[in-house]
């Protein structure tokens, strides 16, 4: 968000998402604000007679410098993300979040998918209170996928055909039960990839959304050589040598369990060297504990630690990874698909 939103607040009596002509209102994944801000924040929630706020797990304050007093009035209010020193949003603020924060420096908050939008102390604590804000944006475009997406198909892949029907800093409402089918991670890549397309800003809703709509199915596979689009067609039986697995960055737990999924019952080619790499060592564990390590270590899979971040250089790749401008990107399961072949191989779907 990159304006003030003064005096566009009101109270919604549905529950749910609803437009009333340009307004928006949105429920924020997270709030944030420092120790200090609290001061100018705290008579609104008295005078709102506010005793308990919507979610304090969705609370995160932060206080640099440390000042134990401006901390003190926060403890009837039982949030529990308290951090000593500076705010470092990207580890805070994730792909996919609309976050609110009580902050001038919050335009300067970038983080690749995700909303990030400056609220006055007053606003604050209306949004503590409610948990919903009210939000003027820019044009938005309601998109339904009407069918949860073929295994075979990824987020990314859904974020180039949505993106087709958008242009630039557009906001794009999607809903429908392919929106309802995609999981949290699911939600989070989709948010990231359509942020690359340059739109605005990304919201899933329940139901049917109230402005302009198209439909978006029939959704292929997409492909990108050296970081730009192309057509399977032209690069399909490309000797492989090397693949990588994972999502945005390394491999999330989905990214395990999809690529154990799409191995069942084969290997990987023996001139193909195939990696994956978790993002960290509870996503190991974790797939440790569901048997997608053993199955991947069965069917040749190399598992690396999450320290090791270089992608192979210097021969034909493919990668499920955002990370990287060089060799092939693609979905999970392309990824796989080429592992097992030897060569590059467009995943079967529906």
């Amino acid at each position: 968000m990159r304006e003030n939103v003064g005096g566009s607040l009101f109270r919604s009596h549905t529950g749910k998402p609803v437009r009333v002509g340009s307004f928006t209102m949105i429920q924020p994944s997270l709030c944030i604000f420092c120790g200090r801000d609290f001061s100018q924040i705290e008579p609104f929630l008295k005078a709102m007679n506010c005793k308990y706020l919507f979610d304090a797990d969705r609370v995160l304050v932060y206080d640099d410098p440390w000042e134990a007093a401006n901390l003190d009035a926060l403890r009837p209010y039982h949030i529990s993300h308290i951090y000593q020193g500076p705010l470092d949003p990207h580890l805070q603020i994730k792909p996919g979040m609309v976050a609110v924060m009580c902050d001038a420096h919050a335009p300067m908050y970038d983080v690749p998918g995700a909303f990030v939008m400056p609220v006055t102390p007053r606003e604050m604590a209306y949004v503590l209170t409610a948990g919903e804000l009210w939000i003027r944006l820019p044009q938005t475009i309601g998109v339904e996928l009407p069918e949860p997406l073929p295994k075979q198909i990824g987020p990314w892949d859904a974020a180039e055909a949505i993106a087709s029907h958008l242009t630039e800093n557009q906001s794009v409402e999607i809903f429908g039960d392919g929106a309802d089918a995609l999981n949290a991670d699911q939600r989070r890549e989709l948010a990231y990839r359509l942020s690359e397309y340059k739109i605005h800003s990304c919201f899933f809703t329940d139901g049917h959304s109230r402005g302009r709509m198209t439909a978006v199915d029939a959704i292929e596979p997409v492909l990108y050589k050296n970081g730009v689009r192309t057509e399977f067609e032209k690069e399909m039986n490309t000797p492989i040598d090397r693949v990588q697995i994972g999502s945005i960055g390394l491999a999330d737990e989905e990214d395990f369990r999809t690529a154990a999924e799409a191995f069942a019952g084969r290997s990987v080619h023996p001139q193909v060297k195939c990696f994956i790499t978790p993002v960290s060592r509870a996503v190991y564990r974790q797939a440790l504990q569901n048997g997608d390590v053993q199955k991947l270590v069965k069917a040749g899979v190399l598992i690396l630690p999450p320290t090791e971040r270089k992608l192979p250089t210097g021969t034909e790749t493919v990668l499920s990874t955002s990370w990287s401008e060089t060799g092939y990107t693609a979905s999970v399961y392309t990824a796989v698909e080429s592992a097992a072949a030897g060569v590059l191989k467009e995943a079967e779907h529906d």
